[in-house]
């Protein structure tokens, strides 16, 4: 009995840890909960600032690329994607890691419906970060979407609506 306490107690403390996002304030505690980060996220849009110029440099912007997918394998790759953004040719360096689902469908507990084209395991997802604007290794800019340019396009359209 003693002992069940003592692990109780001590999951207690590690999960008030873990929601005290002040215990995430050193550039050394980079892994941080989803509830943290946007936490930091947003204090860091209040405080910084930047100009419009750096929200239209395809430079500024790294983006990867999530294939999840039951006819692929595992893999992790570069290439490079060329898109129009305001009439400008942008080429962006992806970074793209594909992940194999085939393996769950034996599972019989997924739906098939998850295979299906946009289901959970048959997808694309993009996400780009503006790399010059990060606090305490925390992109503050991050954007996801199905497609490379909805999802520059949103990241630039966050980005332009904090410049200042």
């Amino acid at each position: 009995m003693k002992r069940k306490l003592g692990f109780l107690i001590s999951a207690f403390l590690v999960l008030i840890a873990f929601q005290n996002c002040k215990s995430f304030d050193t550039q050394k505690n980079l892994v941080q909960t989803s509830q943290c980060t946007e936490e930091i996220r947003e204090k860091a849009l209040e405080q910084m600032e930047w100009t419009s110029e750096i929200c239209n440099q395809a430079s500024a912007f790294k983006c990867n690329l999530a294939v999840f997918s039951p006819e692929v394998k595992d893999t992790h790759f570069f290439s490079e994607e060329c898109i129009r953004m305001d009439g400008d040719t942008w080429c962006l360096k992806i970074a793209t890691i594909s992940y194999d689902t085939s393996g769950l469908r034996q599972n019989q507990r997924e739906p098939a419906e998850a295979f299906d084209l946009g289901g959970s395991y048959n997808r694309k997802e993009y996400t780009c970060v503006l790399t010059e604007l990060n606090h305490k290794g925390v992109p503050i800019i991050q954007t996801e979407s199905d497609s490379l340019q909805e999802t520059l396009l949103l990241a630039q359209n966050e980005c332009l609506m904090g410049a200042k």
